[in-house]
């Protein structure tokens, strides 16, 4: 955890609507920011075609070879359609609802799509990413939102929070759970890297950070014994001593 004292929003200086976004959330200072945790993590692979299941959730990178096209009805509800392609085979119809600057989109233009398979080769979109997919895909925190804030909202300013209070940043986190610096013991032990990848994500599915207390039982004995810094694992003191 971070202790970055009580400064006032009003020193960031947020633009107007991200400092709608913070009083929407209830943040009043820098720290309460900081501290607006996420519900949950997801972890974002790429879902290839073959694996595709009714009504499961489906990641992918499409090229979009329709123009998108917007229905409106009532009051303020929308909905977006248009064409991709995937994986240089499959044409994906996908459907959007309430967000009509989705019609911004051009055709050829890459999306990452997060969304919901129906089946016949639709999909319901959740969201998606007009980015490069190394900058989407991986594991992402998912937070509490109100209306009108959107993930991507609330993860630009704890991003631009977070680098304007860098210099004001003490990281309190006990020496217990810290983790250690890459060494050759991590790298000597097969599938360590991997190993230690899987047992974050379980971390972060089941929300034991900042506990980390329990290792998982089905990882490999190497892991307890050399993953955290802890004063009581004279076994991971010797190894890290040796690897010096």
């Amino acid at each position: 955890m971070y202790n970055i004292g009580m400064l006032e929003i009003q020193k960031l200086k947020l633009t107007p609507k991200r400092l709608e976004t913070v009083k929407k959330l209830g943040l009043n200072t820098t720290e309460d920011i900081i501290s607006y945790y996420p519900v949950r993590y997801e972890n974002y692979e790429i879902t290839p075609f073959a694996d595709f299941s009714a009504n499961e959730r489906v990641v992918f990178v499409g090229e979009i070879i329709t123009v998108p096209s917007v229905y409106r009805y009532g009051r303020n509800n929308s909905i977006t359609r248009f064409k991709v392609l995937i994986e240089e085979e499959y044409v994906i119809t996908l459907t959007i609802f309430n967000r009509p600057y989705a019609r911004m989109l051009k055709t050829y233009e890459k999306i990452v799509v997060v969304g919901k398979y129906e089946g016949h080769n639709k999909v319901t979109v959740i969201n998606y990413y007009a980015k490069n997919p190394e900058d989407v895909l991986g594991i992402v925190p998912v937070y509490a939102l109100k209306e009108g804030i959107t993930q991507n909202d609330i993860r630009k300013i704890i991003a631009f929070t977070l680098n304007k209070t860098d210099n004001e940043l003490i990281d309190d986190i006990p020496e217990a759970f810290t983790r250690d610096i890459p060494s050759p013991i991590k790298d000597g032990i097969k599938g360590f890297r991997k190993l230690t990848e899987k047992y974050e994500l379980k971390c972060m599915e089941k929300s034991f950070y900042p506990k980390l207390i329990t290792i998982s039982e089905t990882l490999p004995k190497a892991v307890k014994d050399i993953m955290f810094e802890d004063e009581t694992n004279s076994e991971y003191k010797a190894l890290m001593k040796g690897a010096d």
